[in-house]
């Protein structure tokens, strides 16, 4: 009798359940990347990381799929294609194919990067060039469509140019001497330029250019006025002064014991 009194009536609908009883989910505008190789001082897009060392954020929606916040994640980090990003939300591998919404990550979320290198089998389909970046000091980045492992160097240098890709950095009346380099050595994505320079006649596929790979443009310092200004009106020391925002020297409140250098006596 005690357990039919428990128990709840047969003619009562149950209308409750988890999903309906849970919150209602809030629209995903960006998300945390957490990484290793994110390093202290890195800068994204000439700005500042707002975050802690190790630490990025990422826009992204939640109809957006993994796969293309990872290749969103590779352009902001300037991380090359012959890297595997790998993403985790809460220790679980995230699926390429799912959407955020479908992975139940939250607006700003903290997910996981790992890094690691593709074998050569892998690197194969890569080696069919539609598009690659180009990036210079500043960490200001273009992507440049259109081209194929024949393209050639001198090709994409005139495509920055015509199409004013960087803006007024880059006069098309008078463009300046410009080098494109480029390394299959990816060592750090904090280096504002670094590689080969390679030949205008020379193709993308002639040194290994992969799909979406990263090109550094190497561009001359801005001139200066009379005044010691650059273009953008910016006072530029001389190269004997030192920076301004060069920590000051400071002497030690400690002398400094010299030891007196022995002098050499000739043998009589």
């Amino acid at each position: 009798m005690l357990l039919e009194a428990l128990g709840s009536p047969s003619h009562v609908t149950r209308t409750w359940s988890l999903q309906r009883s849970a919150p209602a989910r809030k629209v995903v505008t960006k998300v945390v990347v957490r990484s290793l190789y994110i390093r202290e001082g890195f800068k994204v897009d000439d700005d500042e990381v707002k975050h802690r060392a190790g630490q990025v954020e990422v826009e992204a929606t939640e109809s957006m799929t993994v796969r293309l916040l990872k290749t969103r994640i590779m352009h902001k980090l300037h991380i090359s294609p012959r890297k595997i990003l790998t993403l985790r939300w809460w220790g679980a591998i995230m699926d390429d194919e799912k959407t955020l919404d479908q992975e139940h990550v939250a607006d700003g979320g903290l997910l996981e990067l790992s890094l690691k290198n593709h074998t050569q089998a892998e690197l194969e389909p890569l080696k069919d060039v539609q598009q690659v970046r180009v990036r210079v000091m500043t960490g200001e980045m273009v992507i440049i469509e259109e081209v194929t492992p024949q393209t050639t160097v001198g090709a994409v240098k005139r495509t920055i140019v015509e199409r004013k890709l960087f803006g007024p950095m880059i006069d098309a009346k008078a463009p300046p001497p410009m080098e494109l380099c480029y390394s299959q050595c990816f060592t750090s994505s904090s280096a504002p330029v670094f590689g080969n320079n390679m030949p205008e006649e020379s193709t993308l596929g002639q040194h290994g250019v992969l799909h979406d790979d990263l090109l550094y443009l190497r561009l001359p310092p801005p001139p200066k006025d009379d005044a010691g200004k650059d273009k953008g009106g910016k006072k530029v020391p001389p190269p004997h002064m030192p920076s301004p925002a060069a920590a000051p020297t400071t002497r030690s409140p400690h002398p400094v014991r010299r030891c007196p250098v022995p002098r050499r006596t000739s043998e009589t």
